[in-house]
């Protein structure tokens, strides 16, 4: 009997965690947006605004244009190009945040000290600003992210090829610097400027610098900006080859070899 008592608090922890993971589906939708909106008045207006349109005061003091939650047109997804991203996809982001800038004012931090509540909370408020949300046309099925094959140098040559093809160096740069000839004249959807990411720099590439996450970006692309969807254009193994490619930027090609052949 004592060593069941013993289990309790273990137990409770559990079912507490377990609720607190879920999306705080044991909460109704009303409660979790109106929790959600506190949130974001606390935490979020400075940069994306109160109307949500990515203008806060903050951000014009910055000359930033951050994210317009009313477009609902999101980078980072794990959806094909042109669809709205999943609650998880948005979870992730507001779970990790996104470096712009090796300025930290720049950069939307990362809210994991938020319990994963609170963070779902922001999810469903967030989709309170758009009526896409609403739309079931607007929603597609996530892609499935094989798992990475080894690195290896053979692959790192076709991704070379690859680069030169599709002319990634053209926005990039040929170092991967992002200065390439077209750089200076790229825009988002709404006719902002926009830069092309710094390969060489893991740390600023803003949708996550492992493979699998450079595989999703070539896979999905970037809504809103010129990244375009290489899901349709490249088979699964190209895409490997220039993830792994693109990653010499940053580690060189023995670097991707250790860290990523396996």
């Amino acid at each position: 009997m004592r060593a069941a008592y013993a289990l309790i608090p273990a137990v409770i922890l559990l079912l507490a965690i377990v609720l607190d993971c879920a999306g705080t589906s044991h909460e109704s939708p009303a409660n979790r947006v109106k929790q959600g909106e506190k949130l974001y008045s606390q935490y979020c207006t400075e940069c994306h605004g109160e109307d949500g349109k990515g203008l806060g005061p903050a951000a014009k003091s910055l000359g930033l244009v951050c994210r317009d939650f009313t477009a609902a047109v999101f980078e980072f997804r794990t959806t094909p190009s042109g669809y709205l991203p999943t609650d998880d996809d948005l979870y992730r982001t507001i779970t990790k945040g996104i470096r712009l800038s090796m300025e930290p004012a720049k950069n939307m931090r990362p809210f994991k000290d938020l319990s994963s509540k609170k963070r779902w909370a922001l999810v469903h408020y967030l989709k309170t600003f758009s009526p896409r949300w609403d739309d079931p046309d607007e929603h597609g099925e996530p892609i499935t992210i094989p798992e990475p094959p080894p690195a290896t140098r053979e692959a790192i040559e076709r991704g070379k090829e690859l680069w030169q093809k599709v002319q990634c160096w053209h926005c990039h740069g040929p170092e991967g610097r992002g200065d390439g000839p077209s750089a200076p004249g790229l825009k988002d959807y709404d006719g902002h400027p926009i830069a092309p990411a710094d390969l060489s720099n893991p740390e600023l590439l803003q949708g996550g610098a492992q493979p699998t996450d450079i595989y999703r970006t070539f896979t999905t692309g970037l809504n809103g900006t010129p990244m375009p969807s290489y899901g349709d254009s490249l088979d699964d193994r190209q895409r490997w080859d220039l993830v792994y490619f693109v990653l010499t930027f940053g580690l060189g090609e023995d670097g991707v070899i250790d860290r990523y052949g396996h």
